[in-house]
Parts: structure tokens; sequence; C-alpha cells
């Protein structure tokens, strides 16, 4: 059960605003998860989810669209991420009519110690990018979570 973790970056790369889902197009996001090589002596879950809110509401709580986990065994990786093509119609405390009031963000972790929990030593997001569409194409880097249990 070891695994082998060298030093990480915060990242969370921009993307090209052609590669846009629309209601007309596919809703498969590609999900590029990277780290400097990490590899897991038995499969890890890998935890992709897609939060929600509404942008003219400050202070509410995001809803969670979609939520996956995907056992890897090691890092870096692409994950295919399906979500549906109205997602804005998700999104609750407060709901939104538009999808122009929506705005979205991923967060994904990797439960290292296997423990259940997202912990110290575990690899997550850092922070989060907003987005007023969902993107096709993401690159995200894992950092080792420097705090106590989320």
């Amino acid at each position: 059960m070891k695994f082998f973790i060298k030093s990480f970056i915060i990242y969370l790369s921009s993307f090209s605003f052609d590669a846009l889902v629309s209601a007309k197009e596919s809703n498969k996001i590609e999900i590029s998860v990277d780290a400097q090589m990490v590899e897991f002596g038995d499969p890890r879950s890998l935890l992709i989810e897609l939060y929600g809110y509404n942008n003219l509401w400050a202070d509410t709580s995001a809803t969670i669209i979609r939520s996956s986990k995907i056992p890897v065994k090691s890092l870096p990786a692409t994950i295919s991420f399906d979500v549906m093509k109205n997602p804005h119609l998700l999104i609750k405390s407060p709901s939104v009519e538009d999808p122009s009031q929506a705005r979205y963000y991923f967060r994904v972790s990797v439960d290292a110690d296997q423990d259940g929990k997202i912990c110290k030593g575990d690899l997550v997001t850092k922070g989060h990018r907003s987005y007023q569409q969902i993107p096709k194409l993401i690159d995200i880097v894992l950092i080792k979570q420097k705090f106590d249990c989320l």
C-alpha cells in the first residue's frame, strides 16, 4: 500500500471557449487530472464533483450537479464525465431560471490512504475556478491536502 508523491503545483488551466457544452452538443466532458507521477499499489477512488450555484445571490450554498467515483492506479489520468444537457435545472437554493445565472466549479480528490475521508496527505484541488458554462475539456492539477479532514 505504498504510494509515491513528488511535488505538486496549484494550477487549474484555462480552456478554449470553442469547447463549451451547449444544449445541441454532446454532454461528455474530458477531465485531465494531473500530478507529478503518482503511483498507488492498489486502486484508489478518484472523486469528481461538479457543483452549480446561482450567480445572482450572495452567500448561498452550491448544489452538487453530478458526482462520480472512479478507481485509479496512477496519476496523471484522463477521465470522461457525463453531464446532463441543462445542468442549471438541477441548481437549488436558490434555483436558476436562466442558464446565464448559473456558475459551475469542479472539486476533484483522491483518498490516497483509503480511510474514507479527505485528510492531510490526500490529493485535492486547491480553490475553485468558476465557469459560466461547463467546458468540454478541463485540466485539473491535484496537490497534497495540508489540513485536517474536510
